[in-house]
């Protein structure tokens, strides 16, 4: 069947990182939604379902529901009642309405929050130019045969700068032959 078992650690869930943000998403909607006594669970679960399947998926730009239904279903935008429409209908519109702009406000202020804390860690690129020297990050560099990649340095250099395309942090430095892959 093609299945992977990816084990993870309570410390450590980053397994799946898809699974861990839809989980956090149900929860925060779920803690705005869901009153202290926490009765109106069973109401709130569907419309926060409904969401969460009609928002965008990342990976494709695909609605939830498409991907699952092939179709996107209609939702109700407004309750357009007339002297027939039964007391009981009008009540569930409205309630589903409000419960779905008070979801749908959840996930904004979520997706505010998020991007406001992913700015806060971004920072201005340092200006390298061609003939600077540079230390470089041996975190991800293969090591040559016989050096312990747990004895190396956590920087080695410093090396200079040959090419330098700063608009795609693109940088081609002059190394030593022993770190050149052949």
């Amino acid at each position: 069947m093609g299945t992977k078992l990816l084990m993870s650690t309570s410390f450590h869930p980053q397994t799946d990182e898809a699974t861990e943000r839809a989980n956090r998403s149900i929860g925060q909607m779920s803690w705005a939604l869901i009153k202290p006594d926490q009765r109106n669970w069973v109401e709130k679960s569907l419309l926060i379902e409904f969401t969460i399947n009609a928002s965008i998926g990342n990976a494709m730009g695909l609605i939830l529901f498409e991907i699952n239904y092939r179709y996107m279903p209609t939702m109700v935008k407004e309750m357009k009642a007339t002297e027939k429409t039964p007391q009981g209908v009008k009540m569930f519109t409205q309630n589903a309405l409000k419960n779905m702009t008070l979801a749908y406000g959840v996930l904004i202020k979520d997706r505010i929050f998020q991007q406001k804390y992913a700015d806060q860690k971004q920072h201005r690129e340092p200006e390298i130019k061609i003939n600077n020297l540079i230390y470089l990050s041996t975190k991800n560099m293969a090591m040559p045969k016989g050096r312990a990649s747990k004895l190396v340095l956590k920087y080695v250099g410093p090396y200079k700068i040959m090419k330098a395309i700063s608009l795609t942090s693109n940088y081609e430095l002059e190394l030593p032959m022993e770190l050149v892959k052949q």
